[in-house]
């Protein structure tokens, strides 16, 4: 959102989506590959001092992850500067800063995007299409919990406004939407959108000007 939308909102998180499939020990090779590049691009990015490992990775499903429709893995990634007592935490196999990472795979990849980045490199993100479905997605398939996803809510309403749609746009999210996945429940969707916006997410709140930042960074 931030790099192809120019959106101000943070987020506590990085989420992939594997171009490869599911395999045998998947989980662990990820593990060594990210903890051997890690103090390589710490160094060249100028970091020496920056430690930088994976904490933990987790199966979702557990039972059945390598069998099932839609697997991920949720990585921790630990980190701290060399000297200080966040080493010795990380030492201890605490995790004082991290960062949260869920690789998704056998999602279904219709509509991307080509972003390029510093130094030639290059990166596959969403298209405005799949990224909008994606939220709309995201926001019907989440457990009912005693909170909402606002930040689904804030990004359509950044990725919307000001922008026009054509009959073949919307025709071509619905596709998206539907796509390869069980038709989500139009009336929770709506339940839950009515729900975020009677709780003033994207209204003012107790008197203060909308600025444009959610009433959360990242819930």
């Amino acid at each position: 959102m931030g790099l192809a939308y120019d959106s101000p909102r943070q987020t506590a998180d990085i989420d992939l989506t594997a171009a490869f499939e599911v395999g045998p020990g998947i989980d662990d090779r990820i593990e060594a590959l990210l903890n051997s590049a890690f103090p390589r691009a710490a160094a060249r990015l100028g970091y020496a001092d920056l430690i930088v490992k994976v904490h933990s990775v987790t199966r979702q499903p557990k039972a059945i992850f390598e069998t099932a429709r839609f697997p991920a893995l949720k990585i921790k990634v630990a980190f701290a500067r060399r000297g200080t007592p966040q080493e010795t935490a990380l030492t201890r196999g605490l995790a004082p800063g991290k960062i949260e990472v869920d690789i998704s795979f056998n999602e279904p990849l219709t509509q991307i995007q080509v972003l390029g980045l510093t130094g030639g490199a290059e990166l596959l993100a969403y298209d405005l299409t799949e990224l909008m479905a994606e939220k709309y997605r995201a926001m019907l398939q989440q457990k009912e919990r005693n909170r909402n996803r606002r930040q689904d809510v804030y990004d359509l309403d950044r990725l919307i406004d000001g922008r026009e749609f054509s009959t073949e746009d919307l025709a071509q999210i619905l596709e998206v939407f539907v796509a390869f996945r069980p038709v989500p429940d139009i009336e929770a969707f709506r339940n839950r959108v009515r729900r975020v916006v009677e709780d003033q997410v994207l209204r003012p709140k107790h008197g203060q000007t909308y600025t444009g930042q959610p009433a959360s960074q990242d819930e």
